[in-house]
């Protein structure tokens, strides 16, 4: 009975803590304006007031970053950080949960690298699914200064995070910097969870970059011994065009002996991209595929 009232009194010492934390905030503003007006700017349609907004936001800058972050984790039903940022910007308690997600990530879009004191932050957002998405994009939006700390966080025993941060990798612009992340994505091809194989398949052929040990890293990939992993390995090697010459034998073994109608439509339209004229001494019955 002791450890119950114990439990209980903790977790409402842990409730007014973050009320307490978010009610000391003080609205960050620029000209007058709080950053929740400019966020609502940023998705204006008027090329002027978003570039206006984003300029606002940029000044602002990192004070912005508690606010931001405490929009991103928004979700559905009674949420008490939420309405006690409510009570200082009464405009943001009129938004649904995904909307505040979205006034997030156009923040976090906005501020660029300058938001990375917030990555750790993000990143734990990575094992809820109801946040996954946001935290995805917000990473990606910060782009490169994000990529090492995501790297690490790919240790991660939970395999929602490792996939979430594999398939981040893979967004734009975050992708463009990307390629310091190769190296982690290819160790991750042997990770113990499908879902994490092929997201990282996927990602590898997205960014693009380091044919020279991706492309082979993929054709191993091909003798995987679940769909998923076969066959985005093959939709990578696709992407890589005429640099994944040294996967023609295995796909088109792949074309020939594939387990599924599915997974030789897909080996045959990867071929087709990386050597058309193989693809063409290739006769197959189903050539219409559907991406797994």
């Amino acid at each position: 009975m002791k450890r119950k009232w114990f439990i209980v009194l903790a977790g409402i010492l842990l409730f007014f803590g973050l009320c307490s934390t978010v009610s000391r905030l003080r609205a960050p503003s620029y000209e007058g304006r709080p950053v929740t007006y400019w966020l609502k700017e940023v998705g204006s349609q008027s090329e002027r007031d978003a570039s206006t907004a984003t300029k606002a936001i940029r000044e602002i800058g990192t004070n912005a970053l508690p606010v931001l972050l405490t929009l991103s984790r928004s979700k559905g039903g009674p949420d008490a950080l939420i309405q006690h940022l409510a009570r200082i910007w009464p405009s943001i308690g009129s938004h649904t949960a995904e909307e505040r997600r979205e006034l997030a990530i156009d923040g976090f879009r906005s501020l660029g690298s300058m938001a990375e004191p917030v990555v750790p932050g993000l990143i734990s957002n990575l094992s809820d699914p109801e946040l996954a998405m946001t935290a995805e994009q917000a990473l990606a939006q910060i782009g490169g200064p994000a990529v090492n700390q995501m790297c690490q966080a790919m240790t991660n025993n939970d395999e929602n995070v490792r996939y979430n941060l594999a398939n981040a990798l893979s967004l734009l612009p975050l992708r463009e910097s990307a390629t310091g992340a190769v190296p982690t994505l290819l160790h991750h091809l042997h990770d113990p969870s499908w879902r994490v194989r092929g997201q990282v398949a996927d990602s590898l052929g997205t960014i693009g970059a380091a044919a020279e040990e991706v492309v082979p890293a993929l054709v191993a990939m091909l003798n995987d011994q679940d769909y998923y992993p076969r066959t985005w390995s093959m939709i990578a090697l696709g992407q890589f065009g005429a640099q994944a010459g040294a996967a023609v034998p295995a796909l088109s073994n792949a074309v020939s002996k594939g387990k599924s109608n599915s997974e030789r439509s897909i080996a045959l339209r990867a071929l087709k991209q990386i050597d058309p004229e193989a693809a063409r001494k290739i006769s197959t019955d189903d050539d219409d595929g559907v991406r797994p």
